[in-house]
């Protein structure tokens, strides 16, 4: 009986090992399988920053963890991908119309933030990407403002003034950078100087992008991102006239379009100069870091004032390889003396 007894422990011995083996087998290929899919995520995250947003893509290269450079990714592709107009898919999902796509955004975001809803964004890698970073985000706020932004720009034709352009550039970008500072665990607690000055090179990221994408979208969409107010004071009475090539020859018009492009230019600069005035402390806070996207908004302006403010001089488009040269230098110098 002894000998009947070993041998039946030796067979539960035998079951019970095999059953760890089977198990830890396939825990380990589910870990692996779920690293090769954020790999993927990941993958599909930066290629859309250097599709649509190219000068925002050295900055992530240059953040101190990956957990920061994931977030980077995550966040810049959220706010790229949700502005693109033209799509016929979300994921696995078809959609037919911009407010469509638009809808299948906001589920998603909300679904992220919803541990008993996980269907919505199990079929979008930038979804499934910023999941994976959900612990480090305050809430869904921040993104439903950027949501909220973009819903603002379906609906309307053009801004009323200039301060609702910087409403509006606040909504849909002043929290970029900031939820990037919040992958780091940098919150407004413990880093307060670095997140305001997020929210303000947010504000000038806001202004440069409506100055850069203002042809483009006119054409694409009919909308106008040059505010009526600053129009107005400065006499142009046709702005879609002259921001088409059928202006050519029209000096006046043109100068008073011009004239308009630089005070918008202004408040950019203006915000980027409030951003630096702490320098010294988000230095202290370690953050510079994350701030270096305003070399890049910087080197736009720089651009735009060599054209004489004429947005449609077809060279300011044509970034050469010289430009990209000079503006990757000078993030990779703040990144080595800590400074944006």
């Amino acid at each position: 009986m002894m000998a009947a007894g070993r041998s039946t422990m030796l067979r539960l011995y035998s079951v019970t090992t095999t059953t760890r083996r089977v198990a830890c087998y396939y825990s380990t290929q589910s870990s692996h399988n779920n690293q090769s899919n954020k790999k993927d995520d990941l993958q599909h995250a930066i290629q859309m920053v250097r599709t649509y947003d190219p000068a925002g893509y050295l900055p992530g290269q240059l953040l101190p963890t990956s957990t920061m450079q994931e977030g980077y990714y995550a966040v810049r592709s959220f706010w790229v991908e949700t502005g693109l107009r033209k799509q016929s898919s979300f994921g696995s999902i078809a959609v037919t119309s911009p407010q469509e796509y638009l809808n299948a955004w906001k589920d998603g975001i909300t679904a992220v933030f919803d541990d008993n809803n996980r269907d919505e964004f199990l079929s979008h890698p930038t979804l499934r990407l910023l999941h994976s970073l959900r612990p480090h985000f305050p809430s869904s706020d921040p993104f439903l403002q950027v949501l909220e932004a973009r819903q603002y720009e379906l609906e309307s034709p053009q801004f009323q003034t200039l301060e609702e352009v910087k409403q509006h550039a606040r909504r849909s970008c002043g929290n970029l950078l900031s939820l990037v500072l919040f992958t780091g665990d940098k919150t407004p607690f413990t880093r307060p100087y670095s997140h305001q000055a997020a929210q303000c090179l947010g504000q000038a990221h806001g202004l440069v992008q409506a100055l850069r994408t203002s042809i483009p979208v006119l054409s694409n969409t009919g909308r106008l991102l040059l505010p009526q107010d600053l129009l107005q004071q400065e006499g142009v009475a046709s702005p879609r006239y002259l921001l088409s090539a059928l202006s050519q020859g029209d000096e006046a018009g043109t100068a008073a379009l011009a004239r308009v492009v630089e005070r918008m230019a202004v408040e950019a600069r203006q915000s980027l100069h409030k951003a630096r005035q702490w320098q010294d402390q988000v230095r202290e806070e370690s953050s510079s870091a994350v701030l270096l996207p305003s070399h890049a908004l910087e080197t736009y302006l720089d651009r735009l004032a060599a054209k004489q403010y004429r947005l449609t001089d077809r060279s300011l488009r044509n970034v050469s390889w010289m430009e990209h040269a000079q503006c990757s230098f000078r993030m990779i110098r703040g990144y080595y003396n800590r400074t944006y």
